[in-house]
């Protein structure tokens, strides 16, 4: 977790990541605490067996998230859950896990499952909730044309959704950090 200063009545927001293939390098929290330190925000960054997110994993993030609401002065009705590459792909279910808890999502490099996001008890809870996902167009691992296409399906269902995408490859993360968490910051914390 990354906490930054804070007055010590202030409930911070709080943005939950979830890491890809590979395990939760501390560059991504290096790289989130800037956004935490510039629209205080809670960075909650649990680690999870490499990046293989499972069904187990559901529980799992719930606890982490009742052990850190115990811990820092968070405010438990402003969550927002991000995932990078394979911890993308276990959001819908954390989301739908916990539907209410969740005012927005934000996919990296996530291969979007069609079956998944159309679902019908995934799609309509999604119509209040602001919906990041950025792509890189040159990522060799996640085909930008299917994100493109997923995007296309759920604005026709009139879900709040914008596709950034950049002329990066799979971790466009880094390569664009900047703009990604200056955008990330202006949608769901000013």
């Amino acid at each position: 977790a990354y906490i930054p200063k804070h007055r010590e009545d202030q409930k911070l927001p709080v943005l939950v990541f979830l890491h890809g293939f590979g395990g939760n390098f501390t560059s991504y929290l290096y790289k989130l605490s800037f956004l935490a330190d510039t629209y205080h925000v809670a960075i909650i960054a649990p680690s999870y067996k490499s990046g293989i997110w499972d069904k187990d994993s559901l529980d799992f993030i719930n606890n982490v998230i009742q052990d850190a609401e115990r811990k820092f002065d968070l405010d438990h009705e402003n969550y927002y859950l991000m995932g990078f590459s394979n911890g993308g792909l276990i959001l819908p279910d954390a989301y739908k896990n916990n539907p209410s808890r969740y005012r927005g999502l934000i996919f990296f490099s996530t291969y979007l499952n069609k079956d998944v996001f159309l679902q019908s008890d995934f799609l309509p809870s999604l119509n209040d909730k602001n919906i990041l996902i950025f792509q890189g167009n040159k990522d060799e691992r996640i085909e930008p044309d299917n994100t493109r296409t997923i995007v296309d399906l759920l604005k026709e269902k009139n879900s709040n959704i914008l596709l950034k995408e950049f002329p990066s490859d799979h971790f466009l993360f880094f390569e664009n950090n900047n703009e990604i968490l200056e955008l990330i910051g202006k949608t769901y914390f000013v």
